[in-house]
Order: C-alpha cells, then structure tokens, then sequence
C-alpha cells in the first residue's frame, strides 16, 4: 500500500467517523424508520465506495498516463459520494416533517448507483481504447507531452493564488522542456509522474501548503531531468 493510499483510506475514514457521529448524535426525528436506514445505508455505501473507486482509477495504473485518464474515474467517485450524502441529508431532513415511500428512497438509491458504475464503465473503457490507439505511436515523447497537457489544463482550473501562480510556472517549465525521453531517464521521469500525482492530490484536498512544498522539489526534478535529458545528446 502506497504512502498516498493510506493517506486517502485516512481521510475517508475520517469522513465516516464524522458522518455517523452527526447522523447519530443529531436529534432527527424518524418518523420512517425505513427511509432512515435505506438513506444511512447508501450514504455509507457511497463513503466506503471511495477508496474502490480511488484503486480502480489510479493505483491498479503504472504509467502517467493511465493516471492521468484515471482522474475522470476519480471524480465520478467524488460526486457519487457527494450527491448521495446530499440525498441522505434530503431524506433525513423531509422524513422528519412526513413519511416518504419507501420506494422513492430505493428507486433513487438505485438510480444513482448505477449512473456511477456507468460512469466508471465508460471512463475506464474510454482510457484503455486510447492506450490501445497509442500502443504503436513514438513513446519517446509521451512523457513529456501528457505532463504539458494535463499540466496546463490543471493549472487553469486552480485560481487560488498563490499556487495558482506556481502551477503556471511549473507548466511553462514542462511546456519548453526537450519532449524526447531516453532510456536513462525513465526512472527519473517516473518519480516526476508520482510526485506530480500526489500534488493534485494534495491540492483536490486543499492541503495547499504541502502541495505547494511538493511543486517546489518537482521545479527542481523536472530541472534536473532537462539537464540530464541534455546531457545525454552531447
């Protein structure tokens, strides 16, 4: 198990404590014991699910590309998790005032489950037909090329300053690096793609000043690869 896996399984686990501490400890009245229990057991489902779905869209993958597509996995997770624990609270909150069928709460349940295990389906299957098509292409320059991509586009969603500003500087590094890898640098390359996986990780959980510490030793790594990466053609 990773350091970065652990890391999640804590949080997730953190979530679970705190949600059934406030489920429980929350004077709701249960006026439908049944809707209660569907709606609890769902929403647990969704928490639990996390790590599955975490698994499932990036650690089960080696290269920086089957990361990097793993990402839209991770986040049919994120708003699975989000949407059920919104109905649940939903159901929670109406149930207390009147008596919602049954049926409406399974029904919904199952409705949402199954849009995320489509949404997963679809995701996983879209990144393994394009690692298909790419099987034959120069690999040579992959690296370099998904990093400024998904660099770039990463950068573009983050606004908060200042590491809005360093995820800008650490793209335009990737964006006039040499895209030509060798042999020499896969190792190097690989320990760029881990650490940069573990930056938007960092950032997705708002851990800003970690992340912000991690940009500045891949600033020096990626550096450090260009030197080496020049070196190598002398």
């Amino acid at each position: 198990m990773t350091k970065n896996s652990k890391k999640y399984i804590s949080v997730v686990s953190i979530l679970v404590v705190l949600y059934n501490v406030l489920v429980w400890a929350i004077p709701f009245p249960k006026n439908d014991i049944a809707t209660f229990i569907i709606s609890y057991v769902a929403s647990m489902m969704a928490l639990l699910a996390q790590p599955v779905i975490y698994y499932i869209a990036i650690h089960n993958k080696d290269s920086l590309k089957s990361k990097l597509y793993g990402w839209p996995i991770l986040k049919v997770g994120y708003v699975y998790g989000i949407v059920q624990l919104c109905t649940t609270v939903l159901f929670y909150i109406i149930g207390a005032f009147i008596e919602i069928p049954t049926w409406i709460s399974i029904v919904l349940t199952i409705i949402i489950i199954g849009f995320v295990l489509i949404g997963i389906l679809v995701t996983d299957t879209y990144r393994e037909e394009i690692e298909k098509m790419e099987i034959s292409a120069p690999i040579t320059k992959k690296f370099i090329l998904d990093l400024r991509i998904d660099s770039e586009a990463f950068a573009r969603k983050i606004t908060t300053e200042p590491i809005h500003s360093e995820l800008v500087d650490f793209a335009e590094l990737v964006k006039y690096s040499d895209p030509v890898s060798t042999d020499s640098l896969v190792d190097f390359e690989d320990e760029i793609a881990r650490k940069y996986i573990e930056i938007k990780e960092l950032i997705i959980n708002e851990k800003l000043i970690e992340a912000r510490n991690e940009l500045k030793e891949i600033y020096i790594l990626m550096e450090e690869r260009n030197k080496r990466c020049k070196a190598t053609k002398k």
